[in-house]
């Protein structure tokens, strides 16, 4: 079960890079950081 959690996350991170980089300029550089921080926050955790 846990292994299947850690894919996932990992796959949601591949996932979003791409999305983030969508993001407005103006917003991108605190909203991006802070949802990098938080997804690599709950992979550390999981790990």
């Amino acid at each position: 079960m846990e292994l299947k959690i850690l894919q996932r996350t990992y796959n949601l991170i591949l996932y979003l890079y791409p999305v983030l980089k969508q993001f407005p300029r103006s917003e991108r550089h605190t909203l991006v950081a802070e949802i990098k921080r938080t997804l690599f926050q709950r992979w550390s955790f999981r790990r």
